[in-house]
């Protein structure tokens, strides 16, 4: 029940064309009904590949927000050179990072049914970590999405993982991004983070 009610407000929300306040989740909510969240809010862009990738930006914005805990992902992604970053700095790539996430999301996430997403299960990891298993299912594909969630300085919980069929791209971004930091420094990382928020965004 509680799994319906969020997605039929969250579907009204975004029906009248208010995705831009779309209402946070209480900070009690589940870790499972956070994925669901975002299940809805991806769900809810509807089958429309003529939406502009900027319209599919403002939708989801406010539902990675409520979702994902990107600053704490984006310290992760500089973990070995974040404190020796100033915090001019460190906004400067969270910035970027948030941006780039939330694109990435709008770039991939075009044209989905309503109830494409089924969740499976849910783990609990440690005291202070869960993990929560769905499904996206396609006419062309099934893919398996684990997303780890733990609480945040608010006590919400929110994502700050996910695997698709296993792979992690967080992982691989944190390698490129630290391969670049290693061999040019911090300008030519927010340089090349520039170019793919670019390039996302004409796409």
């Amino acid at each position: 029940m509680a799994k319906y009610l969020i997605g039929m407000l969250l579907l009204a929300v975004y029906n009248s064309g208010l995705a831009s306040s779309a209402t946070p989740l209480a900070a009690e909510a589940a870790p499972e009904a956070v994925v669901d969240y975002l299940h809805y809010g991806l769900e809810a862009l509807g089958d429309n590949e003529n939406t502009s990738i900027e319209q599919r930006y403002t939708q989801l914005e406010p539902v990675i927000r409520n979702t994902y805990d990107l600053p704490y992902i984006g310290e992760v992604m500089l973990r070995r050179y974040w404190r020796n970053l100033s915090q001019e700095d460190q906004n400067l790539f969270l910035q970027r990072f948030e941006r780039l996430s939330i694109l990435d999301y709008a770039s991939r996430f075009k044209a989905l049914e309503t109830n494409s997403f089924r969740r499976i299960e849910k783990t609990t990891l440690n005291e202070q970590r869960v993990r929560v298993v769905a499904e996206l299912v396609t006419t062309e594909r099934t893919i398996e999405f684990a997303y780890t969630l733990q609480q945040d300085s608010n006590a919400r919980w929110r994502i700050i993982g996910i695997t698709a069929d296993g792979i992690s791209e967080q992982a691989i971004r944190r390698s490129e991004y630290t391969r670049i930091m290693n061999a040019e420094g911090f300008s030519a990382l927010l340089k090349f983070m520039e170019e793919q928020i670019e390039a996302l965004a004409s796409g």
